[in-house]
């Protein structure tokens, strides 16, 4: 290299590092900046924890877990409400359920049920409580609950635990940062109101998002026990988290790892084996350099992408669609992009159903009607009266809701 050159690569080199560090420092505070706004929109006074569960408002509340699962923490939320369905089939009484039932069991069932159980969880998720859409969601959930009456009130507030909690307890684990204070009360407040809607009844749920987390603790300890109807629904859930895991040698490798995610009591419930020695040491590794680079490299998402599941307005023949969906494409229309995009040509690749692909719902979903096809036509004037009354409910300032029409 030539005398001159020297100072040309080490101010090249100099300024190559000045931007870089600009970047990863602009990545920082952008970050950190929408948790600051957040609270010096909903908690301007820095109240503590305490007295924020009894001043935050319902709607506060739903734009802040909004916040949390649309733009913060898309993919750990998502990922954690998955686990916290797949928690519950570690309760016997839940399992005997669902295996009796066959929703989950079978493969002819099991994507249909998971996926209708996503749409209305993300129904009463992105929009208002007292909306129409969350209402009819609410209500539609309701029916099918009542058409089960074999289910323990205790498993429906356990679960409802599980919803409010799992998110918050995946990013303590596994994000760049953990939850703040005014997060766990904006859950504890949506997730409650959401509990009155569907009919348990408000002085069984616990009063904080701490008494939330102990609560369901307490429960696995007396519920959450061994049960060959546990490992039966579990094991046939699994297949449904590894769907785009290629060929059955991918899918071992990948079942490692789930058991990996599993803790102790969860794996003893489902009757899973522990983890192979290298699952246990690359997870960590893996959700560390993921956490690393998010806060470090990635600048935060916008409202421009948000991450909604659902179309936000019905279609020409007056249903809604999946926008985003996990296994089986239910409910997602058969656009050019669906069909020929990236996920529509990895199907082909591995021999999977298309989106749009006739019997899959190709033609969206009416609410009212989700569920298993023996219900399809049931309940329908049923859930729409019950919304109504769900309506009347508001929740917009604090203090609102709460007020049980059952």
């Amino acid at each position: 290299m030539l005398p001159s050159a020297v100072p040309l690569a080490a101010a090249a080199t100099a300024a190559a590092a000045i931007i870089a560090g600009s970047y990863t420092a602009l990545c920082r505070r952008l970050r950190y900046a929408r948790m600051a706004a957040c609270n010096a929109s909903h908690n301007p006074h820095s109240v503590s924890a305490t007295a924020l569960q009894s001043s935050l408002g319902l709607s506060s509340a739903r734009a802040i877990v909004s916040d949390l699962y649309e733009l913060e923490f898309p993919w750990t939320c998502r990922t954690a409400l998955q686990f916290a369905l797949f928690r519950t089939y570690a309760i016997p009484s839940i399992s005997r359920v669902l295996q009796r039932t066959g929703q989950l069991c079978t493969a002819a069932h099991a994507g249909r049920r998971y996926a209708d159980t996503c749409v209305l969880i993300a129904e009463f998720l992105a929009w208002p409580l007292d909306s129409e859409r969350a209402a009819l969601a609410l209500a539609r959930i309701n029916y099918l609950h009542r058409a089960h009456p074999e289910i323990l009130p205790r498993d429906l507030l356990y679960t409802l635990l599980l919803f409010a909690t799992q998110p918050l307890e995946f990013v303590n684990r596994f994000e760049w940062r953990t939850a703040t204070p005014l997060e766990e009360a904006a859950c504890w407040r949506l997730w409650s109101e959401v509990g009155v809607r569907m009919g348990i009844p408000a002085d069984t749920i616990p009063a904080s998002y701490a008494d939330m987390v102990a609560a369901y603790k307490r429960y696995e300890e007396e519920f959450m026990v061994p049960a060959e109807t546990n490992a039966f629904v579990a094991t046939r859930t699994v297949e449904l988290l590894l769907y785009w895991v290629p060929g059955e040698p991918a899918k071992r490798l990948a079942r490692q790892l789930v058991y990996a995610i599993c803790d102790a009591r969860l794996r003893t419930a489902m009757l899973f084996p522990d983890p192979a020695p290298w699952a246990a040491a690359l997870l960590p590794v893996l959700l560390g350099a993921r956490r690393l680079l998010l806060a470090t490299l990635a600048l935060p998402r916008t409202d421009a992408n948000k991450v909604l599941t659902v179309s936000d307005r019905p279609g020409e023949n007056g249903r809604y669609f999946v926008k985003k969906y996990d296994n089986e494409p239910w409910y997602v229309p058969a656009t050019v992009r669906n069909r020929w995009g990236l996920w529509g040509l990895v199907s082909r690749v591995l021999g999977l159903p298309i989106a749009g692909t006739r019997g899959y719902g190709e033609d969206g979903y009416e609410i009212e009607t989700v569920g298993p096809t023996a219900f399809k036509k049931a309940g329908v004037e049923t859930v729409r009266k019950e919304a109504a009354e769900i309506m009347k409910m508001g929740g917009g300032a604090a203090g609102e809701g709460g007020r049980c029409p059952f």
